[in-house]
């Protein structure tokens, strides 16, 4: 059973490369069709750097200001330090308060 085994994978193998010779074209003949490629340029869309006047710095504290922040650190988006610490039940399995480290 384990000769026939080996003697079936043998016969692929050397099957393989006339198979493959048979399915394939000779690269170097050019009345063969190909598929179509398409080239797209990765600078397509670019637009060259311009410089820009740089406004009064004031003017731009004073929108941040306005906004709540700078940086992503705007006004409501982090939660309120007058929360309650979660409870033990209330929170995930495998985590731990870490509200001791307070003192």
């Amino acid at each position: 059973m384990r000769f026939l085994t080996v003697l079936t994978v043998c016969g692929f193998s050397l099957a393989t490369p006339f198979a493959y010779a048979a399915t394939t074209t000779d690269p170097a003949d050019a009345s063969v069709a190909v598929a179509v490629t398409r080239y797209d340029s990765a600078f397509n869309g670019y637009q060259a750097y311009q410089a820009q006047e740089p406004g009064s710095w004031r003017e731009h504290n004073d929108a941040m200001a306005a906004v709540g922040g700078h940086a992503g650190h705007l006004k409501g988006s982090a939660p309120s330090s007058e929360q309650k610490p979660a409870t033990p039940s209330e929170m995930p399995k495998g985590t731990t308060d870490h509200g001791m480290h307070k003192k």
